[in-house]
């Protein structure tokens, strides 16, 4: 059995290119410099066969965890589904395959200091390599929109006469935003029940000549699904309003699925109040 290797998969980084004045400019002189005067490139300190010839020694190392390191590994890992339990900012789930990249890293960073062990500071540095590749990677929330008269409708059956007045009389829309997390949810929930309603269809011959699921139809069942966390009529109402507006981006903006009124015309966007809905053929769940 051989030794384990560093997947590629264990580290994460998101590179954000931020403008900068001072550093663009630096940048820009550089590469101008480059091109007008032949800059010679920075010499290495060593040269290409060095670096392969320490790289092949590297590989030969194979390092044992000591019990101590060990043992901080555990803690390292308890801490990390810990931070993950009470939501601070992951973009996914701490699972074991997570303990299983800690090993690995620890492991090469004691190769890479030619030790026969893994020691606690190589498992600090490996924690601090997987914390910062993962745990900074947020998304902004998502702008859902829509119609001024359902903005205002769901507002009337709520009696909230300050929401309703937040929509100006001459706009044809409103605005709301959802979190990134809660809309990736609800698309999830969506497809996989038209997917599985398309495929049921398919099964026993349909002879539904549109195809698809009315709007309404699927804003019934996911409310349905999510009954429990609905406690009043006025969040009922407001969830009917957010579901559609989601619903209208996944169309409209998204393309995760496709309008199709009766006949089985395909639209350019919600063009009736309930149309069919389908899954884009070219979207993968």
């Amino acid at each position: 059995m051989t030794a384990p290797i560093m997947s590629r998969f264990d580290l994460f980084f998101i590179l954000v290119d931020e403008p900068n004045e001072q550093n663009d400019y630096n940048i820009a002189r550089h590469l101008l410099n480059v091109h007008r005067y032949r800059d010679s490139p920075v010499e290495a300190e060593f040269t290409s066969e060095q670096i392969q010839r320490y790289i092949r020694f590297a590989r030969t190392v194979k390092p044992k965890l000591t019990p101590e390191a060990g043992e901080l590994l555990v803690q390292k890992y308890k801490l990390l589904r810990a931070g993950d339990a009470t939501g601070q900012g992951t973009s996914y789930r701490i699972t074991v395959r997570q303990l299983e990249s800690l090993i690995r890293l620890s492991e090469a960073l004691a190769r890479l200091h030619l030790d026969g062990e893994i020691k606690e500071a190589y498992v600090e540095e490996a924690c601090r390599l997987l914390k910062s590749s993962i745990l900074r990677v947020e998304q902004d929330n998502v702008d859902v929109t829509m119609s001024a008269s359902a903005f205002d409708a769901a507002a009337e059956k709520v009696a909230r006469a300050a929401v309703s007045d937040s929509v100006n009389g001459s706009e044809s829309s409103a605005r709301f935003q959802l979190k990134y997390e809660e809309y990736v949810r609800i698309t999830n929930m969506l497809v996989y029940h038209l997917k599985r309603t398309e495929a049921a269809d398919s099964s026993e011959d349909s002879d539904m000549s549109s195809g698809g699921t009315r709007k309404s139809e699927l804003i019934d069942w996911f409310l349905e699904q999510i009954e429990d966390e609905i406690a009043t009529e006025a969040d009922l109402e407001i969830r009917r309003l957010q579901l559609g507006g989601v619903i209208d981006r996944l169309v409209e903006k998204d393309h995760v699925l496709l309008a199709i009124k009766a006949g089985g015309m395909q639209t350019d966007g919600i063009a009736s109040e309930d149309p069919y809905l389908v899954v884009h053929p070219n979207y993968v769940l």
